[in-house]
């Protein structure tokens, strides 16, 4: 039941009320963004496969509407859901590219998959991520070959 309740809260959260800043122009409440990442990160860990891609799918549907639940899974402690939420990113292509900054700080984790993996993705993400090019011209010199690869072909991918 839990779980039925978390993929339709990541499905609506199109519709979390709005707050106007300043300027007027419209802004997701992040307490609410925050308590549905928390909440995502959960399926995004869980054993069944099926809850994880579900989980998946919802957040890739509601970009960018999502785009805060986001930032907060690609910086999530766990580095599971951070290269999950990162592998999604990916998915969404030059539609990702207000993802750009936040996978940009992962290149600098400690934990080499997660290095691996956002490089990686930018590539996957390609010209769009365009503002990527010198973080990943410094990951081709990282200790972790793969890493040096990865990063090697996103740098390619970016069409420079």
């Amino acid at each position: 039941m839990k779980r039925i309740l978390l993929l339709l809260a990541v499905a609506i959260l199109p519709v979390v009320p709005l707050r106007s800043d300043p300027e007027g122009a419209p802004k997701r409440d992040p307490a609410a963004a925050k308590l549905l990442a928390d909440r995502a990160a959960a399926e995004l860990l869980s054993e069944n496969g099926d809850v994880r891609s579900r989980a998946g799918q919802a957040l890739v549907r509601g970009m960018p509407a999502n785009e805060e639940v986001f930032e907060a899974l690609i910086l999530h402690a766990d580095p599971h859901v951070r290269e999950y939420a990162i592998s999604l990113a990916g998915n969404l292509g030059a539609a990702g590219e207000r993802l750009v900054p936040a996978i940009l700080k992962v290149l600098a984790d400690p934990d080499d998959v997660s290095r691996w993996r956002a490089a990686y993705e930018l590539g996957r993400i390609g010209p769009a991520a365009k503002e990527a090019a010198p973080e990943l011209v410094r990951q081709m010199l990282d200790p972790s070959f793969r890493n040096q690869v990865a990063a090697t072909w996103a740098v390619a991918a970016l069409d420079l």
